[in-house]
């Protein structure tokens, strides 16, 4: 839960930054995660805060969030 959340607080300060919403973004992780570090991490990309909407697409080790608009 705890990396969900960091993720959705990283998506909102890209999208204020950038003054646009984010649609896409790739998340990597470190070559010596083992297979449970990065499930862990396609985990919380598809975990959904509370009122936010996004759809999970992963692909080895890195997942991409698409914002719903």
């Amino acid at each position: 839960e705890i990396s969900a959340a960091v993720l959705q607080k990283l998506k909102g300060e890209a999208e204020r930054y950038l003054g646009e919403s984010v649609q896409q973004a790739v998340i990597t992780v470190p070559a010596y995660f083992n297979d449970a570090q990065r499930q862990a991490t396609k985990d919380a990309a598809h975990r959904r805060p509370r009122g936010a909407a996004h759809h999970q697409r992963a692909h080895r080790g890195r997942a991409r969030l698409r914002a719903r608009q």
